[in-house]
């Protein structure tokens, strides 16, 4: 297995110099989950120029430190950055996750054999299946442990989804998921469908119903957001773009998004518009915290979008398991 360089020769780290805004409350991170925390603020905040990219560096993601000047350049994709903030600041524990992965792939390719891509580093679907798969079995991957209520999210904690059909274990030319670091706590937010526009019929048509009041409002408890820092070339919501001011990391986003979305860079047809980045990720929970849904920016769908009509109980059922959450625990490296 390959670990990947932090590359922070130029950069000081200064303890709580990368601290939470004002008002954000955290339960205790483990410490190597602070470490995974603060790698990825140093790059964010020394960030010299980013793209959002499959093209990888000999198989691998695609960060690069400028000695010179102490800038960052990131040019991967979602799974490519977490790969990489794991590989430089928590490597026995990307090892523990690393042998589920081959393992993994091992199988789904046995059953996908077209299916070609995926071989140096984890894709969200495979970190999601990871993270479910601790559910039930907590001891199954090394240096992580299962959480299933997104209320309780903690700083270092990584949230994935897997896409369209790779949920149930089939490959296909649609998306595999997303997964992202979590930087913020989950905080309760309301989604207001009560006048419907053209802005957000789709996004108002999509939400689960359980998540909204006979008003049309969400209920209390049914939609949070979190704040991350993620590879994307899709916008995200603001700390404001909801209405309501929320509690922020304060990081820096200098990412720029094409409009449309996920369309190339002027001059460089393999790097898209996007990169790495905070956001703001809005959630529709069951009553125990379970996420159900995602929303990546205002007037978005909700994914997976409810259909109306569907029987919402056989909605939450197949939308549960989706996205998963791991959390990174404390472990001695291993003695040869």
């Amino acid at each position: 297995m390959t670990t990947f360089p932090m590359r922070l020769a130029a950069t000081t780290i200064i303890a709580g110099c990368l601290s939470l805004g004002a008002g954000t409350a955290f339960a205790q991170a483990s410490q190597t989950a602070a470490q995974v925390f603060t790698h990825a603020g140093i790059v964010i905040n020394n960030l010299g120029q980013t793209f959002y990219s499959y093209e990888t560096a000999n198989g691998y993601p695609n960060v690069a430190y400028n000695q010179a000047t102490g800038k960052y350049t990131v040019d991967t994709d979602c799974s490519g950055w977490i790969s990489y903030l794991l590989g430089g600041s928590a490597p026995t524990n990307y090892s523990g996750f690393y042998s589920f992965f081959v393992n993994y792939m091992g199988t789904f390719k046995k059953n996908n054999p077209g299916y070609t891509s995926g071989d140096k580093y984890p894709q969200a679907f495979v970190f999601a299946a990871g993270f479910r798969q601790l559910q039930t079995q907590p001891t199954a991957i090394p240096g992580f442990a299962a959480v299933t209520d997104l209320r309780t999210i903690q700083k270092g904690d990584i949230i994935a989804w897997c896409g369209t059909t790779f949920c149930n274990g089939q490959a296909s030319s649609g998306d595999t998921g997303h997964v992202m670091l979590a930087v913020g706590p989950a905080q309760a937010v309301t989604v207001n469908c009560a006048t419907v526009t053209p802005a957000n019929s789709q996004m108002c048509s999509s939400i689960i119903p359980t998540a909204l009041g006979t008003n049309k409002q969400s209920l209390p408890g049914a939609v949070y957001t979190v704040e991350v820092a993620d590879e994307s070339c899709l916008s995200h919501y603001t700390a404001n773009a909801g209405g309501t001011t929320l509690a922020s990391v304060g990081w820096p986003s200098s990412r720029t998004f094409n409009n449309p979305p996920c369309t190339p860079v002027t001059g460089n047809a393999n790097s898209l518009g996007g990169g790495v980045g905070t956001g703001f990720i809005y959630f529709t929970v069951n009553a125990s915290g379970v996420p159900l849904q995602h929303q990546f920016a205002p007037g978005d769908p909700f994914f997976p979008q409810y259909a109306s009509g569907t029987n919402v109980a056989t909605f939450t059922t197949q939308a549960v398991g989706q996205t998963n959450i791991g959390r990174l625990v404390d472990i001695s490296p291993a003695v040869n």
